[in-house]
This record gives structure tokens, C-alpha cells and sequence, in this order.
């Protein structure tokens, strides 16, 4: 881990995100930067990455750690992408995660945060499931 610590991998970041989440796995891995670690994870979903990183952030959040609240706003925001690769991503991202009752107790309580646009996506979503 420590040889690696600072690698970035290519443009989408694929080895520090990779190197994040195992340092976030890892028991006993630096336990005083956990925390620093795991916000530097969550933060690569927000629309300020490319949507490469923000992809890898959100799978390796989704199937490793779980998604927070600003993760969930941020893939929200993501299903209303100019970019129909990562948007038709970030939908079937969020299909999955409301079929868990937990994830859908969680973005309908999220949903006063959401813009008109995904406040319409996410209601039909709600109703029609």
C-alpha cells in the first residue's frame, strides 16, 4: 500500500480509486486517515470530475462501502447528463439501488435537495415501483 500511495493510474484515476478503497478495507491501514481517505472517495462522484472518475468513484462506493447522501445527490444529478454513456450509468445505478427499501427511504428524503428535472425523474421512479 505504501508504494503505491501516491499513484494516480490513467485520466480516470483508476489506481487511486482502487488504492483508496483498499486503504479504506484494509484493517488497521492507517486508521488516523480513514476518514480523509473515505471523504477523498466520496468527493470523486461530485460533477466537478470527469464523468470516467465519477463512474469508478460510484462503483467502487456502491459495491465496497455504500453510497452517503451527497453520493446519492451527486448520482441523481448524474442521471440528467449530457452524456447518454454515463447517464444511462447513473439510471441503472439508481434502479438498483431503489429496489432496496433503505436507498428509497433515503432519496425520497433527499428529493427537497433535488432540481425540478430530477425531482420529476425521481418521482416517476417512486410511483412507478
Amino acid at each position: 500500500m505504501n508504494k503505491t500511495q501516491g499513484i494516480i493510474g490513467f485520466s480516470n484515476k483508476n489506481i487511486r480509486l482502487l488504492w483508496l478503497s483498499l486503504a479504506l478495507l484494509t484493517k488497521d491501514y492507517e486508521p488516523n486517515n480513514t476518514n480523509e481517505y473515505y471523504l477523498e472517495l466520496s468527493e470523486y462522484t461530485s460533477p466537478i470530475y470527469p464523468t470516467e472518475v465519477r463512474q469508478g468513484a460510484f462503483q467502487f462506493l456502491e459495491q465496497l462501502i455504500g453510497l452517503s447522501d451527497n453520493n446519492l445527490l451527486d448520482l441523481v444529478n448524474a442521471s440528467m447528463h449530457h452524456s447518454w454513456q454515463f447517464r444511462k450509468y447513473a439510471r441503472s445505478l439508481l434502479d438498483q439501488l431503489l429496489e432496496k427499501k433503505e436507498y428509497r427511504v433515503r432519496i425520497d428524503r433527499l428529493s427537497v435537495k433535488f432540481n425540478e428535472e430530477e425531482l420529476r425523474y425521481i418521482s416517476n421512479k417512486l410511483i412507478s415501483e
